[in-house]
């Protein structure tokens, strides 16, 4: 009995060792970058240099276009790519300090990872890849053409949400921020929206994806979310940078329903760039916003 009773201290004793050794979650403070993948430079130019009026700088063998102070849109060129699979290629998020926020990965049993500048990749995720890094700011450049400052959220597709939520929610600390679904409720809902941590950008969950998607659908699915305060005006602006809907439609906001107004635009290998409002115009469908929003001044 003694035994028993001195062998259940010393786990006991471990296990509060363990529990105190634990480190803390550093700070994740919103969306460093997007990368897709292209196949076609110089129609992406187009879409992002000339139409949303955001600076071009090669690096890393790519094609990087800035936004804003702090955020960027890449895009790889890597050979051997079709719009047969999805384009976005990488998340990446700031974090306040890469390494410390492996170690604490690897305390919640997160084990694999892939080293890269600034950081590290999730070895074991694809569609899209799940990267962490250091702040860094953009360099000084021109900002008056810019359509927006502000990465605000990020979309791709997800088959099981059971499998994500623990990664996201349990582990890395995202907060719910909006659910909605075609139907008009969030019992069986189409999109998910978690917050970072530390800050108001998101990501969103796309469910139900269809095995027979085409490229527009899944490029609609995978897609990158860019802040504005005004849809009217970032429309105007559009405009006065020479762009124009491809098929001659008319430019004006739609209404979402999670109450913000957007506008669709799409990149030439089917990659859905929205251009969404920060804060509702209107009560959201389904379910109410559970975080506070974006605002411009968060970068």
């Amino acid at each position: 009995m003694r035994k028993n009773s001195l062998l259940g201290a010393l786990l006991f004793l471990a296990g509060t060792v363990l529990m105190q050794a634990a480190p803390p979650r550093p700070k994740i403070t919103g969306i460093a970058y997007v990368r897709f993948y292209t196949t076609d430079r110089a129609g992406a130019q187009h879409l992002y240099g000339d139409g949303l009026g955001l600076t071009l700088r090669h690096e890393k063998g790519m094609d990087v276009y800035l936004v804003g102070t702090s955020q960027r849109i890449e895009m790889d060129a890597k050979a051997g790519v079709s719009t047969d699979q999805p384009m976005l290629e990488e998340i990446g998020f700031e974090t306040s300090d890469p390494v410390a926020l492996e170690q604490y990965l690897r305390s919640r049993g997160v084990t694999h990872f892939t080293k890269i500048p600034d950081g590290f990749l999730l070895a074991d995720r694809t569609t899209p890849r799940i990267a962490f890094v250091k702040h860094r700011d953009n360099p000084v450049h021109d900002t008056s053409r810019e359509v927006s400052h502000q990465i605000i959220h990020a979309g791709f597709t997800v088959k099981d949400r059971a499998q994500e939520d623990p990664l996201f929610l349990s582990v890395l600390g995202f907060r719910p921020y909006w659910i909605g679904g075609r139907a008009g409720n969030a019992t069986d809902p189409d999109w998910v929206s978690l917050q970072t941590p530390d800050a108001h950008e998101w990501i969103e969950y796309m469910l139900h994806p269809s095995p027979h998607d085409n490229a527009r659908q899944r490029g609609s699915a995978f897609h990158v979310s860019l802040g504005v305060v005004e849809m009217n005006a970032a429309i105007a602006k559009l405009k006065a940078n020479g762009w124009s809907d491809p098929k001659g439609a008319e430019m004006k906001p739609q209404a979402g329903l999670d109450g913000k107004y957007q506008y669709n635009l799409w990149d030439p290998d089917s990659s859905r760039i929205e251009l969404m409002e920060f804060v509702p115009y209107t009560k959201p469908c389904c379910s109410q916003f559970t975080q506070a929003n974006p605002s411009p001044g968060d970068r």
